[in-house]
């Protein structure tokens, strides 16, 4: 919880649909398109990838993971 706390919104509400509510990825880009910025289900994975390597990175300097 304490390092979701240290993502930007959207970063957590991408969590959020994905992990805690388990939607689909076609669900969490419709969730999460805006007009200005559309996404498509292929976008919010990739998107998701970087929001887990940032946690990741995120825990290893907080001393939670040790480096691969």
């Amino acid at each position: 919880a304490r390092l979701r706390e240290q993502l930007a919104p959207a970063e957590q509400s991408l969590l959020v649909l994905r992990i805690d509510r388990r939607l689909s990825w076609d669900e969490v880009a419709e969730v999460m398109s805006t007009t200005e910025e559309p996404l498509d289900a292929r976008a919010a994975a990739k998107r998701f990838q970087r929001v887990k390597d940032k946690l990741r990175a995120l825990a290893e300097d907080a001393g939670l993971l040790h480096g691969r």
